[in-house]
């Protein structure tokens, strides 16, 4: 190969004194050549200058060479290549460096793909350290420089060949080189297969549609990893197989504008690493799976004829802009997985919609805004997962955004769909900077798990989302959401929707169709003061409200149950208004609920968990009559500032240490005709201002002492005549305080 010196041109001095020739530029057609010599005379009797001067316009005048009886076509001024190269000089001789272009006679004795000849150039080297010989194709000479005013004996006209400078002052010679030659060929049948180069295969190749008459075939991996190669043309005609330039250091691929292609096939180009352009002739409607993969291309833009892009296409390749064509109807899995220099992607398709596989962007970390325009409808799963750098999206009429379609776009500000119908699994997760949500809320339904997870800057008026019917798990997880007001149309709020939303202040549920609130739906949301619960709900789950601010709640007629440490240290609760549905309070349900005062439980409460009210700050405490109350269980109502307790003849166990430490507690009375079975250890243990304690009912295994762990200051105890025969046994240890 030459030596590159910059981007000065390689120039090739031909000697043109050879008398009785003239030569010009034309650079449409390549070398073109005007004969004026009249050695002799045409089979039709036409002489040899009227012949070359006539005027015929652009067709082709068929005439008979008398001197050696072949059929020959020419145009007005002679012989040359046509546009399409299918006419060529072929030297009766060989080329030789002191008369290039100084045979007497070029006649045309059949017909040549230009392509097929090429010119073997022998050069001195730079640093004159031998000569080098590099074949060369014909087609790729241009002549420039000519003077026609000048002396024939001083016609020097310079060829220009590639980007390659090389000094006119070396030397070279010049002789014929076929494409049999240049190219590794198996003839079979009809077909030329082509399966790689040959020993001395020149930088720029031109690959013919024939050789030797024979249809030609490019094997699968033909050229693959071979370098030197600066430049590519393939022309029509041609079977690509696949990965025929895979590996190889090929700088530009140029296809005839004409050449029919429809398909690049699968890894065309796949870790091209110097690959700089590729023109694709408007025929191509697919691009084959991997055929960019890995390659050096920096600007790429899909024609309009191309309908399809198949999977990782362009992965991972050096793409810096794309441009998708007006007739791109499909972008394949991963076609642009981890093109990590992209920044600009336009979409000009116009088809009546544009689908995008799954991750076709993923992992474009230098992408900063993309526009999806009306026909594209879905966002499919991953399909922009990672792109760090992505700052704005707009959709115009999307219906879906797919799962992880943004996930850890981290740089994520602005995104707008007008028509988005369902946010995905983890869509934008990890978007910290996402502020601005502009949707039409109006025609959102579905939000799924995960789907705002981690955008911390994101507060957005749910209300709006009037047709909104599921919120999935941790939808909204760590957001800075200050006031949740649900629609009536949702009726499905998954697990922990909200967890982590610490900034909530309100929390409006009232018109929804929610028939339970999950655990730890609202947990450590410290900021939270205000809860209004659906008229139909069941169930307000383990922690639901832990650790709030809340200042009072009213739980509906519909709720049963209130569970698992509901509403656990919420210290600020001043207020529970519980509806008549409630049959469950929950273990440690209102634990440490420091400022509730006041507790008045329905009939239709059964059971009271451990610790249900531990170290509430009750002072009243209320049973409704006639209830179906039947356990208070272990520290129920442990270290209260309960002062007076009626515990209603429906209940049976009174658990171990249920009202101990309630040091303000004066007056316990069963009622009479209960059902008491069991009162648990420590009952009433360091009840120390206990002076007054009424037995409805107790049953004989009823033990006395143990349920006063030290003693009281009972002034009264009054039990019913049952009870006091039972009693019997503990003689005078109950210091007296027995009055039948």
């Amino acid at each position: 190969m030459p030596e590159v010196h910059g981007t000065e041109v390689t120039r090739y001095t031909v000697d043109l004194t050879a008398p009785n020739y003239e030569i010009f530029a034309d650079g449409d057609i390549g070398l073109r050549f005007k004969r004026v010599v009249t050695d002799y005379v045409p089979y039709d009797g036409v002489s040899e200058v009227d012949r070359f001067n006539r005027t015929v316009g652009d067709h082709f005048v068929e005439y008979k060479d008398g001197m050696f009886g072949e059929r020959y076509a020419y145009d007005a001024e002679g012989s040359y290549v046509t546009d399409d190269g299918s006419l060529w000089y072929k030297g009766l001789e060989h080329f030789s460096h002191d008369a290039f272009f100084g045979k007497t006679v070029f006649g045309i004795l059949e017909e040549l793909d230009l392509d097929n000849i090429y010119v073997k150039c022998t050069y001195n080297q730079p640093d004159e350290s031998g000569s080098r010989v590099e074949y060369l194709p014909l087609r790729s000479f241009e002549i420039t420089g000519f003077d026609t005013s000048a002396a024939a004996s001083d016609l020097i006209a310079t060829v220009t060949y590639g980007t390659t400078a090389i000094s006119t002052e070396f030397g070279y010679s010049v002789g014929e080189y076929t494409a049999e030659n240049v190219f590794d060929v198996e003839f079979v049948g009809e077909r030329a297969i082509v399966k790689g180069l040959g020993a001395g295969y020149p930088s720029i190749i031109y690959l013919p549609g024939t050789i030797n008459g024979k249809a030609v075939e490019i094997a699968d991996g033909a050229f693959k990893n071979l370098t030197g190669l600066d430049k590519v043309v393939i022309r029509a005609g041609l079977t690509l197989g696949n990965g025929i330039f895979e590996g190889s250091d090929v700088k530009e691929v140029l296809f005839d504008a004409d050449g029919a292609y429809t398909e690049i096939p699968e890894a065309t180009f796949r870790n091209t690493t110097a690959l700089v352009t590729v023109t694709l002739p408007s025929s191509v409607i697919a691009i084959g799976a991997e055929a960019f993969k890995g390659s050096a291309i920096e600007n790429f833009v899909v024609p309009d004829s191309v309908r399809t892009i198949a999977l990782r296409a362009f992965a991972e390749s050096k793409l810096v802009s794309l441009t998708l064509g007006a007739g791109v109807e499909y972008v394949g899995m991963n076609a642009f997985k981890n093109c990590d220099a992209l920044t600009e992607i336009r979409i000009n398709s116009a088809a009546t919609e544009l689908v995008l596989g799954n991750a076709a962007f993923f992992g474009c970390v230098s992408l900063g805004s993309v526009i999806l325009p009306e026909n594209v409808k879905n966002i499919p799963a991953m399909a922009f997962y990672g792109a760090v750098a992505l700052r704005e999206v707009t959709a115009y009429a999307l219906d879906n955004i797919g799962k992880q379609a943004f996930d850890g776009c981290s740089a994520l500000q602005r995104f707008t769909a007008e028509s988005a119908r369902s946010v995905g699994k983890y869509a934008f997760r990890g978007a910290k900077e996402l502020s601005a949500l502009a949707f039409n809320f109006a025609s959102l339904t579905n939000i799924e798990e995960g789907a705002f997870d981690g955008c911390k800057a994101l507060d957005v008026d749910l209300s709006k989302m009037t047709n909104l019917e599921t919120v999935g798990e941790g939808a909204f997880r760590n957001t800075a959401l200050t006031k949740l007001v649900l629609p009536g149309t949702v009726n499905s709020l998954g697990e922990l929707a909200f967890e982590g939303c610490t900034e909530l202040v309100y929390v409006d549920l009232s018109q929804t169709s929610l028939t339970s609130v999950s655990d730890g739906m609202f947990k450590g949301f410290t900021k939270l003061e205000t809860v209004l619960l659906p008229t139909n709900l069941e169930t307000i789950g383990k922690g639901a409200f832990k650790n709030t601010t809340i200042k009072s709640i009213v739980i509906p007629a519909s709720v049963v149950t209130v569970g698992e440490s509901a509403f656990e240290g919420c210290s600020a609760l001043v207020g529970v208004e519980f509806g008549a549905a409630v049959e469950t309070i929950g273990a440690y349900a209102f634990i440490n609920a420091s400022s509730l005062a006041v507790v008045s439980l329905p009939a239709s409460v059964r059971q009271i968990g451990v610790g249900a009210f531990e170290e509430a700050g009750v002072s009243t405490l209320s049973f409704a009559e006639n209830g179906l109350l039947e356990t208070i269980g272990d520290r129920a109502f442990y270290h209260t500032s309960v002062k007076n307790v009626s515990v209603p003849k429906s209940v049976k166990t009174v658990g171990a240490e249920s009202f101990a430490y309630n040091l303000q507690l004066t007056s316990l009375a069963f009622a009479e005709g209960g059902m008491l079975e069991t009162v648990g250890a420590g009952a009433f243990r360091e009840d120390a201002n206990l002076v007054s304690v009424s037995w409805g009912k107790a049953a004989a295994e009823v033990s006395f002492r143990r349920r006063f762990r030290r003693r009281q200051s009972f002034r009264r105890m009054r039990f019913d005549r049952r009870t006091h025969h039972s009693l019997h046994r503990f003689g005078n240890r109950t210091d007296g305080f027995l009055q039948p």
